[in-house]
């Protein structure tokens, strides 16, 4: 539904270089999501053993959130408190986005 009102959002915006600019910072974002959440889990290498004919492992839980509003926050000029990645949305200012183009 969200993407729905996105889409109407930027058919009302008259500027095509602007709704271009737009949509490739959002296709960029989008990229750089997929990257981070498809790299392969860590497995600690000193971690791994056998116990009771069963593989344990330690894997590393590095949490990669701070490193995703990073990328949100560099393409959107945005601050992270401006980011609800609780809620998988953010609002960002098209003014001060035209602003840096």
């Amino acid at each position: 539904m969200e993407l729905i009102h996105t889409l109407y959002f930027l058919k009302k915006i008259k500027n095509k270089d602007l709704l271009r600019d737009i949509w490739k910072r959002y296709i960029d974002v989008q990229e750089k999501l997929l990257q981070r959440r498809s790299i392969p889990i860590n497995i600690i290498p000193e971690s791994v053993r056998i116990v009771d004919k069963k593989l344990k492992i330690t894997v590393d839980e590095y949490d990669k959130t701070s490193e995703i509003l990073d990328v949100i926050s560099e393409k959107f000029y945005l601050q992270e408190d401006e980011i609800c990645i609780e809620k998988s949305y953010f609002l960002a200012d098209i003014d001060i986005i035209v602003n840096h183009i």
